[in-house]
C-alpha cells in the first residue's frame, strides 16, 4: 500500500478485515446501510405480492408503483450516503442508479417465476449491488 495513489483500490481488498478493523459505531452504520439494501428488495417483494407461501392472487399492494420507485430511491440514496458519507454527490447518484437496478432487476426477475425459494432472492439483490460498485467507480472519477 505504500505507492497507491487515492484513486486506485487497495491491491488486497478483504471486506472482512474492513469491517473488523471499524469501530462499533462504523460497524452500526455498515450493518443498517446493507439493511438498506435489503429493504429495497423486500419493499419490491411486499409490492408484487410475495410472501413466504408464494404469491397471493387476491394481494392489494401496499404502495402504487410511484410511490415505491421513490421510496426505494430514497432508501438507496441513504444507504450509499451511509456507505460513503464524504462523498455526497456520487453517493447520491450511486444510490439512486442502485436503488433502480434493485428494484428494476427483482421485478424483472420475479415477473419470470410464479414461486420463488427464499435464496433466490439474492439474486436481483446481487445484481444491482454490483452496478451501484461500477457506478460508484466512475462517478467517483468524474466528481472533484
Amino acid at each position: 500500500m505504500e505507492n497507491q495513489t487515492e484513486n486506485q483500490p487497495p491491491q488486497n481488498f478483504d471486506p472482512n478485515a474492513i469491517f473488523e478493523q471499524a469501530s462499533t459505531g462504523r460497524k452500526f452504520v455498515l450493518i443498517l446501510a446493507a439493511l438498506c439494501f435489503g429493504g429495497i428488495a423486500m419493499l419490491t417483494l411486499n409490492h408484487l405480492g410475495f410472501i413466504f407461501d408464494g404469491v397471493s392472487s387476491n394481494h392489494e399492494a401496499l404502495l402504487s408503483k410511484q410511490m415505491l420507485w421513490t421510496i426505494n430511491i430514497g432508501i438507496g440514496i441513504l444507504g450509499v450516503i451511509l456507505l460513503a458519507p464524504k462523498t455526497i454527490i456520487p453517493s447520491i447518484i450511486t444510490g439512486t442508479i442502485t436503488a433502480i437496478a434493485i428494484t428494476g432487476s427483482t421485478i424483472l426477475y420475479l415477473s419470470l417465476r410464479e414461486n420463488i425459494y427464499s435464496l433466490e432472492l439474492i439474486i436481483p439483490l446481487l445484481i444491482g449491488f454490483f452496478v451501484g460498485i461500477k457506478t460508484y467507480q466512475i462517478t467517483k472519477k468524474m466528481t472533484p
